[in-house]
């Protein structure tokens, strides 16, 4: 076989195999030494994603083997995912084995660029020597660690990499342990505080507890989930050229209705000390809740707001929308409304609606979304009379452009269907003869001044539908992130087995697949370069497919293949 491709263009190949499913793939490279040499271009195309021991051992002994080989092949390791479960016995497997590779290998992962790691904790209990292997690492920009706790943030200070982007997600109460509580002073320690362009605290209860913090002058983006303490004043001290905000999930412990005297006055102290010592005047965007953007109490003008109900027990405060819209005077503004059925029990729904939305401080909107998100709480729902009320109000808002839409994603699926067997709540039978082109009609008769009106049902399937007058709304893209390599969050099915990998076959060895019949799952010897058997079962061994990420950029298939014996 070596011999027939001697005379053909490998290129051709490489076209094959980007376009070819796994199976296929796995096949191409398993029929000659030049195709196994070539093949490591599409088994790292896509970052690995390990998540049990056995396919971690795999890996490691996919990096054993030729040096030259082994060089070559981890030339191509750009990312690498550790998917640990909560309380997952297979971190006694990983940890050793993740360690072991970063130390053994370090000299051969040149171009690793990005490391995610969900479940660090249980990996620092199995092997206590882990966070030093990966502080010791100098090539990584984006860090995401998740399920840290306090004998992982040590390695947050060593880190060697200077990082472009850092996740970090704490367990509750980690930061209760540690004499210096703020975590932004320990990443401050590290290499990063010069380089990060893009970071996100998840559990950080106090992001920024210094009241002379540490300056990050080149983060862009921040994101901010589960803070039970947000000084603004602190933040943009840190963060003083931030462009996009997120902050989602505000966590607070006060007596049993005393949540709104303790959110005022929090909102309160940030509005006066942002008076005194300045606010942000890069700020493009904000994400996030209504109830953070509320507490953060922004004094600087925000071109682009989008927030919503993101818990069941949040509710719509009308009062807030108004001071938000107040303090940042969008242009382009959303709401995303989540349990509309706390709006139709408003005791005086109309006047806070006409309240909102006829406010002076949108006399500059351009762009106005509502998004109306229905749950199983709000099947019984009067939507039709819900809409009306909110078309009348949407009327007297001065944007150039409107956009509202009824989210029915969370109800289920099957029963929007006509031939359900179960009895139609309000909003189904409501949603089931939807006239979207009327509703279009009938706003645009009563605000002619609108340029673009947008009415839309996004359900399942068939039930979906848009009616649209005017010129489409132009989308405003995401701020640019400063990095080349997005960290990628893909999260795969739990109960879809990762794939096997290929241990290295110098190209002057013989042709892999030598059968010996040996598939022992336990075997740690070292390769001796020769390839082992290739099993029907093997080759039906599906790598979960990036087509359900929905990610576009990175759809193309990986293959997995096994050539050595275990």
């Amino acid at each position: 076989m070596d011999d027939l491709l001697a005379g053909l263009n490998l290129d051709l190949f490489h076209l094959v195999m980007s376009l070819a499913d796994r199976c296929t793939v796995s096949r191409l490279m398993q029929t000659c030494r030049a195709l196994n040499h070539e093949g490591a271009r599409s088994i790292f195309l896509e970052d690995p994603q390990l998540d049990t021991g056995r396919n971690f051992k795999s890996f490691v002994r996919a990096a054993r083997g030729d040096a030259a080989e082994v060089a070559r092949r981890l030339e191509r390791l750009r990312g690498l995912r550790v998917d640990l479960q909560e309380e997952d016995r297979e971190a006694i497997v990983l940890a050793p084995l993740l360690k072991q590779f970063l130390v053994e290998r370090a000299l051969y992962l040149k171009n690793l660029v990005r490391l995610n790691i969900n479940g660090l904790c249980d990996l620092i209990r199995v092997e206590p020597e882990l966070p030093a292997a990966i502080a010791a690492l100098t090539t990584l920009r984006s860090l995401v660690i998740r399920r840290v706790e306090h004998r992982g943030l040590g390695m947050v200070r060593d880190l060697q990499s200077r990082l472009t982007h850092a996740v970090i997600a704490l367990v509750g109460g980690t930061l209760d342990k540690l004499a210096d509580r703020d975590l932004t002073v320990l990443l401050q320690r590290s290499s990063s505080r010069m380089t990060l362009r893009s970071l996100s605290y998840e559990s950080v209860l106090k992001p920024v507890v210094s009241t002379s913090p540490a300056c990050y002058p080149h983060v862009r983006h921040l994101s901010l989930n589960r803070a039970e303490t947000l000084v603004t004043r602190n933040l943009v001290a840190v963060f003083p050229h931030l462009e996009t905000l997120h902050a989602s999930w505000l966590v607070l412990t006060p007596f049993p209705g005393d949540y709104d005297r303790v959110l005022v006055r929090h909102r309160t102290k940030n509005i006066a000390e942002q008076h005194q010592h300045g606010s942000w005047s890069s700020l493009r965007r904000f994400t996030g809740s209504l109830t953070m953007l509320y507490v953060l109490g922004l004094t600087c003008h925000v071109p682009h707001i989008s927030v919503g109900i993101i818990d069941e027990n949040e509710g719509f405060e009308f009062g807030w929308a108004r001071a938000i819209v107040q303090d940042t005077r969008p242009t382009h503004l959303t709401f995303d409304i989540g349990f509309p059925s706390y709006l139709a029990n408003e005791e005086h729904l109309v006047e806070e609606l006409t309240a909102l939305f006829s406010q002076e401080s949108l006399k500059d909107i351009e762009v106005l979304r509502v998004n109306l998100i229905l749950y199983p709480g709000d099947l019984d729902l009067e939507l039709g009379l819900l809409l009306d009320t909110f078309l009348e109000a949407i009327a007297l808002c001065s944007a150039e452009a409107v956009a509202l839409t009824v989210d029915s994603r969370m109800l289920s699926r099957g029963r929007f269907s006509r031939d359900s067997p179960e009895a139609p709540g309000a909003v189904e039978g409501y949603l089931r003869n939807i006239d979207a082109h009327a509703l279009v009609i009938r706003l645009v008769e009563m605000a002619p001044f609108l340029r673009t009106v947008i009415i839309s049902h996004d359900g399942w399937g068939y039930q979906s539908v848009t009616a649209q007058r005017g010129p489409d709304i132009a989308e405003v893209a995401d701020a640019d992130v400063d990095f080349d390599d997005v960290v990628r969050e893909l999260q795969p099915p739990s109960d879809v087995p990762m794939p096997e990998w290929p241990e290295c076959v110098p190209l002057d060895a013989g042709v892999a697949g030598a059968a010996n019949g040996n598939d022992s799952d336990d075997s740690d010897e070292e390769s001796d370069g020769r390839g082992g058997e290739i099993t029907p079962e093997l080759l039906n061994f599906q790598y979960p497919s990036l087509d359900s990420f929905a990610l576009s950029s990175y759809a193309r298939p990986i293959a997995r293949i096994k050539l050595w014996d275990e």
